[in-house]
């Protein structure tokens, strides 16, 4: 029992010593560190020499090293140790303490060198010295002179990227989402960029809102060009469709009130003004409209519906899908991929569509006969809107002339990707080319349902009114 108790306290020994070694030893590297951090501690740059800091001042939780000097010497932003800015070379003996706590000579105040702009600019007092770049208030505390000048041209836009870098981007990442409250944009602000709520877009520099635009318009013309080329139609005159009926929103839909009293028993509130042959009411004719009656009856709802890019009736869509669920879904889940597919249907379609694309094929300029012009609305949009879109379809004709490349440069097999398979029909011109699934349609001996209305049904071939005859909004 001896034994083990005097090998006990010699293990007790052994283990204090090395303990206090091991707190020797921390210490001693603990004071080597601090020389390190010593060494590195940041020089002071005044009038392009470099000086070891003999003062320091304090501001928002960092010290900035400074040189006592006199206000005839000092070129940078004095701030003393209480946080109060004055004019460069201000004197003032009681707030300012040097590195060990000593005063700066009578007469001399700590010329430091503050940083502002989250280290991308330096205050300065600008009664005496100039910025070369656009300074930026808010930023140093002191007096109306002292301001914030940025290390480059760059240096404003780093400091926004790192403030708001979890921020909603916009301007395809040329620009970022931020409330009015955070600041002067130093680029025009840009709506309609950030979605709901009451953040606005800044762009990063002065050409981005047209940089995004250009890119915009190119990546259109890539998605409209196979179309073009497939259906051998201008991509001009697609891209101007486009422009005005969805303001290039893929996911655009527009419920036709009186087209669903006309293909349902159910009632929706339709309200049609003298003069007007559609609803004008935002809540008789909106999405909300749509989702309403979609509960009443399905697909009079979608039959009586336009959708995507090209506002192409949803007629066209139940032929993709004939349940009224999958269809929907199928949209929603691709509105690009379904928007071009539906266009292509239509402009392919021998009842009237194939019409409509042989007047397009006979436009060239936005001066040409007026009667095609005209032919394409009648038949894309209704007689009755002539007046209205052939001045809309000219004046987006003439933004996009020139824009896109020629619509022989895309290549038709990436309709293929588009799931678009075609079939021949015997027409009265010979055979031409349409969807497989407006064929089967055509075989079907209750085609003429599709144009029921209150009362009662149009048989096909049978003369329609502008609503009924042209399946585009």
């Amino acid at each position: 029992m001896t034994k083990l108790t005097n090998f006990s306290i010699f293990v007790y020994v052994i283990f204090f010593v090395v303990a206090l070694n091991c707190g020797n030893a921390k210490k001693t590297w603990g004071l080597l560190r601090n020389n390190k951090e010593e060494d590195k501690k940041p020089k002071v740059t005044h009038r392009g020499k470099t000086f070891e800091p003999t003062c320091h001042v304090d501001y928002k939780e960092n010290s900035y090293g400074g040189i006592c000097t006199t206000a005839d010497m000092c070129d940078l932003t004095v701030i003393d140790k209480d946080g109060h800015a004055r004019s460069a070379g201000a004197t003032f003996l009681k707030h300012v303490a040097g590195i060990n706590g000593e005063k700066c000579s009578p007469g001399e105040s700590c010329c430091a060198d503050v940083q502002c702009l989250n280290g991308h600019g330096h205050c300065m007092d600008t009664k005496f010295r100039t910025c070369k770049m656009k300074t930026k208030s808010g930023q140093c505390p002191g007096g109306k002179t002292v301001t914030c000048c940025p290390n480059s041209a760059k240096s404003l836009q780093k400091y926004d990227d790192e403030r708001f870098a979890d921020n909603k981007k916009c301007l395809g990442g040329e620009g970022i989402c931020r409330l009015r409250s955070t600041g002067n944009c130093e680029h025009s602000w840009v709506g309609n960029q950030c979605g709901k709520g009451k953040e606005v877009c800044c762009p990063k520099s002065a050409g981005a809102e047209a940089k995004w635009k250009k890119v915009k318009v190119q990546k259109m013309c890539n998605y409209v060009g196979p179309a073009a080329a497939h259906l051998d139609i201008d991509i001009t005159i697609l891209m101007a469709f486009n422009k005005v009926e969805s303001g290039g929103t893929a996911s655009a839909i527009r419920f036709e009130c009186h087209k669903f009293l006309q293909y349902s028993k159910e009632k929706v509130p339709c309200t049609i003004e003298p003069g007007k042959t559609f609803s004008m009411e935002k809540s008789e004719n909106g999405p909300g409209a749509f989702k309403r009656a979609f509960t009443k009856d399905k697909i009079a709802a979608i039959k009586a519906t336009s959708f995507g890019y090209f506002q192409v009736m949803g007629f066209y869509l139940l032929q993709i899908n004939n349940n009224a669920d999958e269809a929907l879904k199928l949209f929603k889940a691709d509105p690009e991929k379904i928007s071009r597919k539906l266009l292509i249907m239509w402009f392919t379609d021998p009842t009237w569509g194939k019409h409509a694309a042989k007047a397009a094929r006979k436009i060239k300029s936005v001066n040409s006969e007026l009667k095609q012009w005209e032919m394409l609305v009648r038949k894309f949009n209704g007689n009755g809107q002539i007046p209205r879109y052939v001045p809309l379809l000219k004046k987006a004709y003439t933004f996009y002339k020139g824009k896109c490349p020629k619509r022989f440069t895309y290549k038709k097999d990436v309709i293929k990707l588009d799931g678009l398979e075609t079939a021949s029909w015997p027409g009265r011109e010979g055979r031409s080319e349409y969807p497989t699934l407006l064929h089967e349609l055509f075989k079907k001996k209750n085609f003429d349902d599709w144009f029921s209305h209150g009362r009662g049904k149009i048989p096909f071939g049978a003369k329609l009114g502008d609503h009924d005859r042209n399946m585009m909004a």
